[in-house]
C-alpha cells in the first residue's frame, strides 16, 4: 500500500515539476519575443525612417492580436488596440464603423492579405487608409468610406468567404480586391476548407497561439525553413492561377448589389532597380520565382473575367520605376509603397465612383 502512494505522489510531483518547467520557459519565452521579436523584416534599408523600436514594437504586435471566427471565416478579434494599430468593434482595421450604411455614403470594402491589412505601418499608413485619405482631398462633395478588410495569410478563397458570409452583411457598393501573391504561394494550398475555422481542433490551435508562446517561438526561429525551398513548378502555377480565375468568376458571376474591382499585386521581382537590401532578398528567398511565375499566369487568365467582374487591373509594374527601397520581403512593401499603390488603385476607381451605371 505505501509503495502504490508512492507511486502516486511521484507522479504528483512530477506533474508539478513539468508544470514548473513549462511554466518557465514560456516565461523566458515571452521575455525574450518583447525584447528580440521574431520579424525577418527588422533593420531593412525600406524601412530606414521608421525607429528601429518601432519596428519591433510593430513586430510583437501583429505576433501577438488575436483572430475568432465569425461564420466559420477568421477575422481579427473586435476591439484590440495597439501601439500603432487598431481593430475596430466589427473586426476591421481601422476607425470605428457602423453595420448599417447611412443612406448618403458609399461604402468601399478593400479585401486582400497582410499587404492590405498593413505591416510595419500604422493605421493612416495602410492602402485603404491612403485611398481615403485620397479619396477625401479630391472628392469633397461624395460620401465615401474606405474599409480595409485585409486579414493577415487571405488568398482568393478566404477572401471570398469573408466577403459572402461578413462583408455582405455591411451593404458595400464597391468591393475592390488586391490579391494575388497569397494564390502563388504553396501553402495556400493547405488552407482550411469552409467551416474548418469554426472546428474544435482550429479553436484550440487559436487558443494556444494566442496564449502559449512557446510552440510558435520553436517554429518561427528554428523551423523557418518548411516555408522556404520552393522552385518553378509550371503545373503548380497553371492550377494556382485557374483556382484563383474560377474563384472570383463563380463570384462575380453570382446576382449581387456590388461591383467587384480585381487588382493583381506587384511582387518584388517586378521591381527593376532594387536597394542592396531588396537584391539580397530576391537573390536568397526562393519563393520569388515561383511567386512571379504565378503571377504572371494569374495576369494571362484575369482576361477572362473581363465583361464578367467590373474591372481587373494589372498592378504588377507599380514599381518598375521607383528608385527608393519599397520592399522589405518577396511581398511587403513599405509606406511610400502603399501609396503608390492607393494612387494607382485612386485612378482606376475614379470611373466607377463618377457613373451611374448599373451595379
Amino acid at each position: 500500500m505505501s509503495l502504490q502512494v508512492s507511486y502516486k505522489k511521484q507522479f504528483v510531483f512530477g506533474i508539478i515539476f513539468l508544470i514548473i518547467i513549462l511554466s518557465a520557459v514560456e516565461l523566458l519565452v515571452r521575455a525574450y519575443e518583447v525584447s528580440f521579436p521574431y520579424c525577418d523584416y527588422i533593420g531593412k534599408d525600406a524601412l530606414d525612417d521608421i525607429d528601429l523600436e518601432v519596428q519591433k514594437q510593430e513586430c510583437f504586435d501583429l505576433d501577438h492580436f488575436a483572430y475568432t471566427s465569425v461564420e466559420g471565416v477568421l477575422i481579427p478579434k473586435p476591439n484590440q488596440h495597439f501601439a500603432n494599430m487598431n481593430i475596430n468593434s466589427h473586426g476591421f482595421r481601422g476607425p470605428e464603423i457602423t453595420q448599417e450604411k447611412p443612406s448618403d455614403m458609399t461604402r468601399i470594402f478593400i479585401l486582400g492579405g497582410s499587404t492590405t491589412f498593413g505591416t510595419v505601418t500604422s493605421d493612416s499608413a495602410t492602402i485603404p487608409a491612403f485611398l481615403q485619405e485620397k479619396i477625401d482631398s479630391t472628392m469633397i462633395d461624395h460620401r465615401i468610406q474606405v474599409i480595409n478588410a485585409g486579414i493577415l495569410g487571405f488568398d482568393s478563397a478566404d477572401e471570398i468567404r469573408l466577403l459572402k458570409n461578413y462583408v455582405e452583411k455591411f451593404d458595400p457598393d464597391i468591393v475592390m480586391v488586391y490579391d494575388g501573391i497569397n494564390n502563388a504561394s504553396v501553402n495556400q494550398i493547405l488552407a482550411p476548407e469552409d467551416g474548418e475555422y469554426s472546428s474544435p481542433m482550429w479553436k484550440i490551435l487559436t487558443y494556444i497561439y494566442e496564449y502559449y508562446r512557446t510552440p510558435t517561438h520553436i517554429y518561427k526561429n528554428f523551423m523557418p525553413g518548411l516555408e522556404l525551398g520552393v522552385s518553378i513548378d509550371e503545373k503548380l502555377s497553371d492550377e494556382q492561377a485557374q483556382l484563383w480565375r474560377d474563384d472570383w468568376k463563380g463570384v462575380c458571376s453570382q446576382n449581387r448589389d456590388y461591383k467587384i474591382i480585381i487588382f493583381i499585386q506587384p511582387s518584388l521581382s517586378n521591381k527593376t532597380h532594387l536597394s542592396e537590401d531588396e537584391s539580397l532578398i530576391l537573390k536568397l528567398d526562393p519563393r520569388n520565382k515561383q511567386i512571379n511565375y504565378t503571377l504572371e499566369k494569374i495576369q494571362d487568365i484575369s482576361s477572362e473575367l473581363n465583361g464578367i467582374c467590373n474591372g481587373v487591373f494589372d498592378l504588377r509594374s507599380s514599381f518598375e520605376n521607383v528608385t527608393e527601397a519599397i520592399f522589405y520581403d518577396h511581398a511587403h512593401v513599405n509606406e511610400l509603397g502603399n501609396k503608390i499603390i492607393a494612387e494607382k488603385m485612386y485612378n482606376k476607381l475614379l470611373p466607377y465612383l463618377n457613373t451611374n451605371d448599373s451595379k
